[in-house]
């Protein structure tokens, strides 16, 4: 009812449908199909050139996609040239040319493309890498990187080899009435050797390159400038980081930025 069929050998048996030149056939409800051997069997899909992949079966919903390109050769060598879904999805079985007969002309082929997609999943795991590269702990870039509350002293055992560090504290923070710094010590493990003593001063900013001339196994915080002064007192070292070769880590984190 209200179909139309013109040309050789063209069907319009869907409802509304419409089939011209050789051989087509429009079976869903308002289908269009056209040129050669092309069939649209989905309700209101248009589809044309020569002998198209159809979808499966003969329905009257709507599909998958609501426009075909045939470029296939045969009944039995069947291909679509493009693809376009009900979701406005389009699929090119070959390439793109932008701004043709331009200066800036521009040929998108699948090779092209492929090679586009394989440098940003190249470049995305190099990023990745680089990212969890920066986040190790112990064994990797930083060493010590937390915040420390206590009281008199706090002892972290952890190794670090002889060499320059990064020190960052972002703030002391001790109720201590003795003196105006908190000691950090950097020691052998049962604090029999010292390496490097620091005085640091509370609430501000610390960012300083520190020289550990022996491996260090223990480093220890206090409350004040000594020992005996820490004694009963609380204090906390808010995110204090220890890294290795703070060269190194500016490096690794303007690449990361740059990629």
């Amino acid at each position: 009812m209200g179909a139309h069929a013109e040309g050789i050998l063209s069907t319009a048996s869907g409802l509304y449908s419409h089939a011209e030149g050789l051989n087509t056939e429009a079976s869903a409800e308002s289908s269009h199909a056209e040129g050669n051997t092309t069939k649209a069997n989905k309700k209101a899909q248009h589809v044309f050139g020569r002998f198209n992949v159809a979808e499966d079966g003969t329905t009257n919903d709507y599909g998958t996609y609501v426009e075909i390109v045939g470029n296939g050769t045969s009944t039995t060598q069947c291909s679509n040239a493009r693809t376009l879904d009900w979701q406005g999805n389009e699929v090119l079985a070959g390439g793109i040319t932008l701004g043709k007969g331009t200066d800036t002309e521009i040929n998108i082929t699948p090779t092209l493309a492929q090679t586009i997609m394989s440098s940003v999943e190249d470049t995305n795991m190099l990023k990745n890498s680089i990212l969890d590269l920066t986040s190790l702990n112990s064994t990797g870039i930083d060493f010590i990187h937390d915040t420390y509350t206590g009281e008199t002293q706090i002892n972290i055992y952890k190794n670090l080899p002889s060499g320059e560090y990064n020190l960052t504290i972002d703030s002391i923070v001790s109720d201590d009435t003795d003196a105006s710094t908190c000691q950090l010590l950097f020691t052998n493990r049962n604090a029999s050797t010292t390496v490097l003593v620091l005085l640091l001063s509370r609430d501000t900013l610390i960012n300083n390159t520190i020289t550990l001339t022996s491996d260090v196994e223990r480093v220890i915080l206090y409350a004040s400038n000594s020992y005996p002064h820490s004694m009963g007192d609380t204090f906390t070292f808010n995110n204090i980081q220890i890294s290795s070769s703070s060269k190194l880590v500016n490096a690794i984190n303007k690449l990361s930025n740059d990629i």
